[in-house]
């Protein structure tokens, strides 16, 4: 499995050291690269018969990513993980981790379901909102597991973002 880190100024020092003493394999992604270069260095991991590892739970701004519900309310997540999924048919793998004691963390990986609905942008909005409602079924069955309560963007959406109203 080959992690893919975002670059984030001092955390991704740490991040990046974090792995190393894992020995885990990592991908950056440099803040300012071309899709293009980011896609090519995405794509020879999984030539190379690799998992890339990518948490598609990160809020995106108003004008990037893909429009989602989750928690009853309007979000937007990138959508990079489901495109290139999409297009080079690459399963995507959920994972999931269950905390034990302070330092013992059993994964679980399942495949999604393949979404096939032809248009390329549909498909992804589709795996992107799928993967939503297994994420928030995840968090809603174990809160206690998910390592972004406390990040700004998360607490910061959830505090301010209302509510929306499920039609019946």
């Amino acid at each position: 499995m080959v992690m893919m880190v975002r670059q984030s100024s001092a955390r991704t020092a740490r991040k990046l050291k974090w792995y190393e003493a894992l020995g885990v394999e990592t991908v950056s992604r440099a803040s300012g690269a071309s899709k293009i270069q980011d896609a090519l260095a995405y794509l020879s991991v999984l030539k190379r018969g690799k998992m890339l590892a990518v948490t598609p739970d990160l809020l995106a701004g108003p004008e990037q990513g893909v429009e989602v519900s989750i928690f009853g309310r309007r979000a937007r997540v990138f959508g990079g993980a489901f495109a290139l999924a999409n297009l080079v048919g690459a399963p995507m793998i959920r994972v999931s981790g269950q905390w034990y004691g302070e330092s013992s963390v059993v994964l679980t990986f399942e495949r999604a379901p393949r979404i096939d609905v032809g248009d390329r942008d549909a498909a992804i909005r589709v795996a992107a909102q799928e993967w939503c409602r297994w994420f928030e079924g995840r968090l809603r069955a174990s809160p206690e597991n998910w390592l972004f309560w406390l990040d700004k963007r998360w607490s910061h959406f959830l505090r301010t973002t209302p509510t929306t109203s499920v039609a019946k």
